[in-house]
């Protein structure tokens, strides 16, 4: 092998950032919850150089989730983010843990600078805000969980059916490409 192959084999670490939604439902299991997507970090060889513990957020909007079965609708999310160094190729390993972790609501990986860094709780003062777009202070935000539906052949109502799961399925498309393209 030579010098160049090697150098690319071994390659330069880089910096990611991994922005994160919790479920709103973790209340006082956030910070080990946290503590946790950190580890599958550390674990897949990254080296974590800074982070900003989740802040309950309200979202944008509705965003929904499978877990065990059910299909689960949720207004709010704890968010956060981690900047870490690690090997590209470590990357899928790390998305294909937070893949299946039913703590997280959603997440992207995102290629960063040193510099860009703002805390959590920055983040959530300027997007909170009331359906008049006035700002709401963030003791004001309650988790909310919108709508449990469990789900079977026959109990999907045929409004779900034609359009959450396809419209989140598409949504997690998008983002799944658009990140791949970064990370390449």
């Amino acid at each position: 092998m030579s010098e160049t192959e090697t150098a690319n084999a071994q390659g330069d670490a880089r910096l990611y950032e991994l922005g994160i939604n919790l479920v709103p439902t973790l209340e006082g299991k956030i910070d080990a919850a946290f503590e946790a997507i950190k580890s599958i970090i550390t674990k897949s060889g990254g080296e974590i150089t800074a982070d900003s513990n989740p802040v309950l957020i309200k979202l944008a909007y509705t965003m929904g989730k499978n877990i065990d079965s059910k299909w689960y609708r949720y207004n709010t999310a704890y968010f956060g983010w981690v900047k870490f160094t690690a090997q590209s190729s470590a990357i899928a390993d790390i998305k294909e843990e937070l893949d299946v972790d039913a703590e997280i609501l959603r997440y992207m990986i995102i290629k960063t600078t040193a510099d860009a860094s703002t805390e959590a709780s920055a983040v959530a003062d300027a997007v909170a805000s009331d359906k008049d777009g006035d700002p709401v202070a963030p003791e004001e935000v309650e988790p909310e969980v919108v709508e449990e539906v469990e789900e079977s052949e026959d109990a999907v109502s045929s409004e779900e059916e034609e359009t959450k799961p396809e419209v989140d399925a598409e949504i997690d498309e998008k983002i799944e490409e658009a990140i791949e393209e970064l990370v390449a």
